[in-house]
């Protein structure tokens, strides 16, 4: 009987170990290491990008138009022609102006002349009068005549400048580096100069700068300044 209950035990005792093993066995293949991935860390900007509706612009946009009246004799530009500053753009029909230079130098030259006359009479008075000759009022008279000489000699000399730069100014320039974006009129058209506000011949505009105007909804409004 002793017997049988030591065969007994020994044997629990050799279930016991093998579920042990088992046990074990199962715990060692759940501990499996887990693979892991290295990486470099790097510092970048990050924007998140905010989305607006706008317009672009030039920074500048002229309407050009004639600088004297009269009619428009050649246009030397097209829409998209891009030209420096300087560059001719279109002009008015200039033999009216060289008419009045050419007037213009007469009428000095012949203010000039009276000058030089009315200086010769006030000295030959101004003698005569230091040796009793002339009267006071002659030597008067004479002076009087100078002055009025020598302000007709200054007015025609402004009125030749007026002329030559009207003249001038039958040929117009580009103010500034600009495209050509439109041509309002063609050869022939007479335009004046009194009626500036429609008086135009072509519109330039200088985008080597350009503004841009973008409306955003106002939450996003904090998140934007400058740079």
């Amino acid at each position: 009987m002793k017997l049988a209950q030591l065969i007994l035990a020994l044997a629990i005792a050799a279930s016991a170990c093998s579920s042990q093993e088992a046990a074990t066995s199962a715990g060692q293949k759940q501990a499996e290491p887990i693979a892991v991935a290295t990486a470099i860390v790097m510092a970048e900007e990050w924007a998140e990008p905010i989305i607006g509706t706008g317009t672009v612009a030039a920074s500048k946009t002229t309407d050009i138009g004639p600088l004297v009246s009269g009619v428009i004799d050649e246009i030397f530009v097209a829409v998209g022609n891009r030209l420096p500053a300087g560059a001719p753009l279109f002009r008015t029909r200039a033999n009216h102006y060289e008419n009045r230079v050419a007037q213009a130098e007469s009428q000095l030259r012949l203010a000039r002349a009276e000058v030089v006359n009315a200086s010769r009479e006030r000295e030959r008075i101004g003698e005569l009068h230091e040796k009793h000759v002339a009267s006071d009022q002659r030597r008067d008279e004479v002076g009087t005549a100078w002055e009025i000489a020598t302000a007709r000699r200054d007015l025609a000399e402004a009125m030749l400048a007026e002329a030559r730069q009207d003249l001038a100014d039958t040929l117009v320039r580009a103010p500034y580096d600009a495209v050509i974006t439109q041509r309002y009129v063609d050869e022939g058209t007479m335009l004046t100069t009194m009626l500036s506000s429609s008086a135009r011949v072509v519109q330039i505009m200088k985008v080597d700068l350009v503004v841009a105007i973008v409306q955003l909804p106002e939450i996003h409004l904090p998140r934007v300044h400058v740079g």
